[in-house]
């Protein structure tokens, strides 16, 4: 297995925080590669690779959360062990999220800020129907209507066999997640909702403020879903305006 999965911008000219990001259902880590240098020296960017994509395209993807826990701790522990911020959207939310309870167990708390984006609450009903039982055909129209993939991509049928079953893997986990914890987790959570997004809205995120003993907030901005693919240096700034507050109130 290979000991380093990572995507790594920002060179380190003074110490860094890691921020860890994990993209939406069969999403690429590279769509972290410009982070770095949008948020500045003050943080290094760490983008997941999990199996199934990108560097490790030749491994089987993951279907229990128990078993994308144990990788990612395993590729990540070095970072996970000190002072980090956790960011997600959508299915990278949900792993984001998992992932903070699962270093809390180990008596860590090293996560300074938890941010995920276009994601719904824990307790909040997934939409119906799901969508990751479909044959491989309705899944592929499906998958299209969510616009979330490029068009290139979803023309190019070589491609999306290989992506397939990634994208039904992490979907299968977004869809099935629920409220898995009896505890509230340590850090704070900043919720990013498009206001155009036709997938969650105010109503299914507000709720994560009962996920936390620290701060909470719901950050609205322009776009939709995928909104996160559009202006990636818009977006970036802000998730710097988020850090700057938490990190100013926390004296990080």
């Amino acid at each position: 297995m290979k000991t380093n999965t990572l995507t790594r911008s920002l060179p380190r000219e003074r110490e860094a925080i890691s921020m860890i990001c994990f993209p939406y259902a069969g999403g690429n880590p590279s769509i972290f590669q410009d982070w770095g240098r949008f948020l500045g020296s003050g943080f290094e960017v760490v983008a997941a690779t999990l199996p199934g994509r990108s560097s490790r395209m030749t491994e089987k993807p993951l279907t229990s959360w128990q078993d994308l826990l144990d990788d990612t701790w395993h590729h990540l522990q070095q970072h996970l062990e000190n002072p980090h911020i956790l960011f997600g959207h959508s299915f990278g939310g949900r792993a984001a999220y998992e992932l903070l309870h699962y270093i809390e167990r180990r008596g860590l708390r090293t996560t300074t800020q938890l941010i995920v984006s276009g994601c719904r609450s824990p307790q909040y009903c997934q939409n119906q129907p799901m969508m990751h039982p479909l044959s491989d055909g309705a899944f592929l129209s499906a998958i299209k209507t969510m616009n979330g993939t490029p068009k290139a991509v979803l023309e190019h049928p070589e491609i999306m066999k290989l992506l397939l079953p990634t994208i039904r893997a992490d979907m299968m986990l977004s869809e099935i997640w629920t409220d898995y914890h009896n505890s509230k987790t340590h850090a704070p959570i900043s919720v990013i909702l498009g206001r155009d997004d036709p997938i969650e809205s105010r109503a299914s995120v507000v709720g994560w403020k009962e996920f936390t003993h620290a701060a909470f907030e719901i950050v609205e901005i322009d776009g939709g879903h995928f909104n996160i693919d559009e202006e990636p240096q818009d977006y970036t700034a802000v998730i710097t305006d988020i850090l700057e507050k938490t990190h100013a109130r926390n004296n990080i």
